[in-house]
């Protein structure tokens, strides 16, 4: 399990480079290669969750309020999820209207800490 996690870590830093340097030559499009790696690893951190409400909406009868406690007690841990990733998908929306308005060096700080952080995790 760990080397699964180890493998997406390292995909979604790559991701995240790409899109850092792809923003930082096209400053004024900045927002929208940021906004489309964020929105692929947004949804790919819910996919289990939602997956699982979908099953559970099937299986259980639409009339009994059990459906909307298990989807409660399932929806809890992909909203604890979304809200610890909160910091850093505000942080890169902020570099990319940095870069928009011409501040690179926000941008440059967190490529570094990217690539410092895929020079650990690669083998």
């Amino acid at each position: 399990m760990s080397r699964l996690l180890q493998t997406i870590r390292f995909w979604r830093l790559r991701c995240e480079a790409r899109s850092l340097r792809m923003a930082m030559c096209y400053p004024v499009f900045a927002m929208f290669p940021i906004a489309a790696c964020l929105a692929v690893w947004w949804v790919f951190l819910v996919l289990p969750f939602v997956l699982t409400a979908a099953v559970v909406l099937i299986l259980f009868d639409s009339a009994s309020l059990a459906p909307v406690i298990a989807l409660a007690i399932l929806g809890l841990p992909a909203f604890f999820l979304l809200v610890w990733q909160t910091p850093r998908v505000f942080r890169f929306y902020w570099i990319a209207a940095g870069l928009m308005f011409g501040k690179r060096r926000a941008a440059e700080r967190a490529l570094a800490e990217i690539d410092a952080e895929l020079s650990t995790t690669a083998e």
